[in-house]
Order: structure tokens, then sequence, then C-alpha cells
């Protein structure tokens, strides 16, 4: 205890050289904090995305009949099955035309869609003749208020063309938006394929979770044979391990990031602090003898240094942690305004988790131990005031 009460005074008292060593273990664990944080959403965003877009597996089909589809998947084992439309459709407007991809809310995608829909400018849909517009596709062309045609084929053959109104722009660009998704309302798809009952997705989930690559299959395969049994069009399919297994280098390179952390950052941090300490234990060498003359045994006064670096080590740790919170705060509130979200169009979030809550701290304090050990027995060793 009276170590440690000498080893904070020492850290008082020498407060310019503690503010030095306690911004560079800042500096250390906000970095390794963000690493540890954006690594963590990357990897849990690509599953949580992919499921809230399409499920565990998703349908694109021939337009059907909800209540047909519903008969056909009525013995299949999944905790939910979604009815929806998605429709391509001809964009028209006196600045620009183009083929584009027509998305609804309805009342059960609404929670799963409304966390990716962030409207920088106006508001989410809430009428049959608006639409929320994606950011990369309405930029520099197109306002709130603009106004623009729709032509699509329904489910008869009939082509069918509404007017819509610019009800906002989305800054988010989530797998349901990419590029030229146009969000509408569910009685605005209504409308435009002239029909309630049809439908051409079907997502199916089987449980709260990311099911057994094994369940997923088997489900998979059942509801494809189903599907052609009963004539019913499958465009195209996946499960969500199809676009999981082509990202896997992906996750590769993110535990590759961890190791870089800990194989070259952190001890290129315990290097920089040893010079730190080395620089400092110096000027500090008649203080250090001075303990040793008072009848201090060498591992006593060792531990009372090392006692003071740990300490301001953790001070720099908690404010690093800090810092880090404040900052994913702020940028994920940022996501929505400022031009990073699109250009890399992935929020720039960090997820931090308990165990690296505790790894972080605990192998900073091994680099500092081990890193700033050697120069101060160097000067413990060395013979009194011969520098």
């Amino acid at each position: 205890m009276i170590r440690l009460k000498l080893a904070y005074r020492n850290a008082i008292k020498h407060r310019w050289s503690s503010i030095v060593l306690m911004s560079v273990f800042t500096i250390a664990v906000l970095s390794t904090f963000w690493m540890f944080g954006f690594s963590n959403y990357l990897d849990g965003v690509l599953v949580e995305t992919f499921r809230d877009s399409y499920g565990d597996m998703v349908f694109f089909v021939n337009y059907a009949k909800r209540g047909d589809l519903a008969r056909i998947l009525k013995d299949v084992p999944a905790a939910k099955i979604v009815y929806e439309r998605e429709v391509n459709a001809i964009f028209d407007n006196p600045k620009k035309s183009s083929i584009i991809r027509v998305i609804e809310i309805t009342g059960q995608n609404r929670g799963a869609i409304g966390k990716y829909l962030r409207p920088a400018v106006g508001t989410v849909p809430t009428r049959p003749d608006e639409a929320l517009l994606s950011e990369i596709y309405a930029e520099s062309e197109f306002k709130v208020g603009d106004t623009f045609h729709i032509t699509t084929t329904t489910p008869d053959k009939i082509i069918n063309t509404l007017k819509y109104t610019v009800s906002g722009i989305n800054r988010a660009d989530p797998a349901k938006t990419v590029l030229n998704g146009f969000i509408v309302t569910e009685e605005s798809m209504n409308l435009l394929v002239n029909s309630s009952e049809h439908v051409n997705m079907v997502y199916v989930y089987l449980g709260d979770r990311l099911g057994e690559r094994a369940a997923v299959k088997a489900t998979f395969d059942r509801i494809t044979e189903l599907f052609a049994k009963n004539g019913i069009g499958v465009k195209d399919s996946w499960t969500v391990y199809h676009p999981l297994d082509k990202l896997e280098i992906f996750n590769v390179i993110l535990g590759a990031g961890r190791m870089i952390v800990f194989i070259v950052i952190l001890p290129l941090v315990g290097a920089v602090v040893g010079a730190i300490v080395w620089m400092y234990s110096w000027r500090r060498r008649k203080e250090i003898w001075t303990f040793v003359s008072l009848g201090m045994k060498d591992r006593e006064v060792l531990s009372v240094m090392i006692m003071e670096y740990v300490l301001i080590a953790a001070a720099g740790v908690v404010l690093g942690i800090g810092l880090g919170y404040v900052t994913s705060f702020l940028s994920d509130a940022g996501n929505v305004l400022l031009k990073f979200s699109i250009t890399f169009r992935m929020p720039l979030i960090a997820k931090i988790g308990v165990g690296d809550l505790a790894l972080i701290p605990v192998v900073l304090f091994l680099c500092v131990i081990v890193c700033s050990m050697p120069p101060i027995r160097r000067i413990i060793k060395s013979t009194p005031f011969s520098y």
C-alpha cells in the first residue's frame, strides 16, 4: 500500500512526463478500440444485414398469390415466412431516365428495414404517391418535392405507370437500398402492381438467430422441391450462407487485423514507452539512487517505478476507452450527415465486446511492464552519480 501511494505521488509530482506517457497510452488504446470495434461491427453487420434483408434464405419467384404460397409452405419448419414484392421498373423524369428497383415497406419488414433508413433530407414515405430515393442515385439531381413517373409490368402483364413525389433522400446504403433502390409504401406497391395478393419474394426465417448450416440447407432444398412440384417458377434463390461464404476471405482479413494489433502495434507502443521511460528514468536517476541509499531493495525501487507507470497506463486506458465510446457515438450519429458513409458505403461504427475491453488493457499493461523494466534496472544497477 505504501509503495502504491508513493507511485501515485510520483506520478502527480512528475506530471509532465505522466501526461506524455498517458497520451501515448490513450492513443494506443483508442486506436486498438477502433481496430477491434470496427472489425466486430463489420463481422456482425454482414450476418445481420443479410438476415434483415433476406432471412435465412430467399426465393425470387414469379408472381404468385400469398395464399397459394402459404398453402405450399404450411408444413415447412420455419419461425417466420415473409412475402414481399420487389419490382424492376422504369424511372422517368425530365432530368433522368433509368431502370430502377422498387422496394416496399410493410408491417412485417418495417422493423428490419427501418434500421437502415436514415433520411438526411425529408422523410420516409407515408403516402402512396411518395418515394424515398437513395442518395447515390439522387445526388445532385433530385430534391424533396420533385416528381417523376415509375412504369412497371403487373402480374397480369399490363403496363402500369404511376406518378410519385420525392419524400426524402436516404443516406444509408444497405443491401435493401443499394444504388437504385426506391422505397415506397405497401399501399403504393399495391397500386403499382395492381394487386395486393401477388408477391414475388419469399423470405424464410428459421429462428431469431442465424440457423445451423445443415438445417438451413435442408429447409432450402425442401422449399425448392415444393416450388418445383407446384409449378412456382424460381428466378433466383440462395441461403444466407452463400454470400457469407463468398466473404470468408474478408473475415480472414478481419482476423488478421487483430493479429497485427498484437504482433506489431502493441509491441511497437511498448518500445516507444520503453524509450520514454528510459529518458525520464535517466532524468530521475538521482531520485532512484536516493531510494537505494535509503535502504530500499532493488526490487522495491523497481516495483515503485513499475506501479507508477501502470497507474499512468490505467489512466490512459480509461481515457482511451472513454474517447472510443464517445467517438463511436458521434460517428454513428454523423453517418447520416457525413459524406464518408456513402463513399465507403458502410457506416463507421465501433462495437466493442467485454472480452476486448478486458484484453486491451491486459496486453497493454504487459507491454508496459516488460518494456519499462530494462531501463529502470539499468539505472538502479549503475554506480550512483556516475553519469
